[in-house]
C-alpha cells in the first residue's frame, strides 16, 4: 500500500499505530510471530524512486535481509527459495514505496485540527478556547505553537496578563506567532531570491520524501524541475543552481559540501521545514 500525503496529516503515526496493533496481535497469538523493529533484520524497508529499475528491489531485500550482494535474477531465486518453502519461520514485514494500493492522507479540516488540539489537552484548563482556534494550522504546528504559548505564560512576557495567570489566551498565541513570523531564520528564507526559495522548498521536500537529513543536488534538481513546472518559472541551469547553494550556505540556511561542485554535492538544510513553512506558507 503506497500512503502519501501532506506534512502532518498522521502517516507515520498511523503506520506505527498499525505495526503496535499487528504486535500486540501476534503477542496475544491472534497473528503469527513477526518482528517490526528497524535495528532487526525483519523489517525491510525499501525506498522504490532510489531504485534504477525494479528488479534491484530483491537486491536491496536480500542485502537487508542477509547482508549479502548479488545479482537481480540470483536475489529473486534466493527470495523465493526463502520465502516459497514449507520450512516454519518468522514473518518479515516489508515497506516499499511506490505500491499498487493507494491511500491518500488529506489535509485535515479547522474543525479536525481544533478536535486534535483539544485531545491533546484534554483535562487541562491551561487554553482559553479562542487561543485554541488561534493555532489550528496543521496538527504539529499547531501542537508546536501551543507549547511555546504555554513557555509564554511561564515567563509572564506578555504585557496586560495577571502574573499568576497560568491560562494561555489569544495573547499568547497572538505573541508567539509573532516570534515566529519575525524571526531571523524566517526573515532571512523571506529575504533570499524567489530561486533560493524554491530550492529550499526542494531540498525540504526531498528530504521529507526519504526521512533523511542529508541528499544531494542530483535529487533535489530533478524536484526542483517540477517545483519551476508548477510556477511556471523558467529551470535554472546545473551551474545556476550551484551558485544559488553557495548563497544560501553563505547566509547559512543549508549546509553544502565543500570542494565540490557538481551534480551530486550534498546538501542538508540548517533551517527547520517549519521555518520554511512559516517563511513561504507553503
Amino acid at each position: 500500500m503506497y500512503i502519501s500525503g501532506v506534512p502532518g496529516t498522521g502517516k507515520t503515526a498511523t503506520v506505527h499505530a498499525v505495526v503496535c496493533h499487528l504486535q500486540k496481535s501476534a503477542l496475544d497469538k491472534d497473528l503469527p510471530s513477526f518482528c517490526a523493529s528497524i535495528i532487526l533484520p525483519f523489517f525491510v524497508e525499501v525506498n522504490g524512486l532510489r531504485l534504477t529499475e525494479p528488479r534491484q528491489a530483491y537486491v536491496r531485500v536480500v542485502q537487508m535481509l542477509m547482508g549479502e550482494k548479488m545479482s537481480p535474477e540470483q536475489a529473486h531465486r534466493t527470495l523465493e527459495k526463502r520465502f516459497c518453502s514449507s520450512k516454519p519461520k518468522m514473518s518479515t514485514v516489508l515497506l516499499i514505496d511506490e505500491g499498487l494500493t493507494r491511500l491518500v492522507f488529506h489535509p485535515y479540516s479547522y474543525q479536525q485540527l481544533q478536535e486534535i488540539v483539544m485531545n491533546r489537552l484534554e483535562g487541562s484548563s491551561a487554553f482559553h478556547p479562542d487561543a485554541v482556534q488561534l493555532v489550528a494550522s496543521d496538527a504539529r504546528r499547531a501542537l508546536d505553537i501551543c507549547r511555546r504559548a504555554t513557555e509564554l505564560v511561564g515567563s509572564g512576557e506578555v504585557e496586560g496578563e495577571l502574573s499568576d495567570s497560568q491560562t494561555v489566551t489569544v495573547l499568547h498565541v497572538e505573541k508567539c506567532l509573532n516570534q515566529i513570523f519575525t524571526g531571523a531564520r524566517v526573515q532571512a528564507i523571506r529575504n533570499t531570491s524567489l530561486m533560493g526559495q524554491y530550492l529550499l522548498r526542494s531540498i525540504r521536500d526531498e528530504t521529507l520524501r526519504t526521512g533523511l537529513e542529508e541528499t544531494n543536488l542530483r535529487q533535489v534538481y530533478n524536484h526542483l524541475k517540477a517545483v519551476c513546472a508548477l510556477e511556471g518559472v523558467t529551470m535554472p541551469t546545473v551551474g545556476e543552481v550551484l551558485s544559488i547553494c553557495w548563497t544560501l550556505a553563505k547566509c547559512g540556511l543549508v549546509l553544502a559540501e565543500k570542494g565540490r561542485s557538481d551534480i551530486n554535492k550534498k546538501l542538508s538544510l540548517n533551517v527547520s521545514s517549519d521555518d520554511i513553512h512559516y517563511a513561504l506558507s507553503c
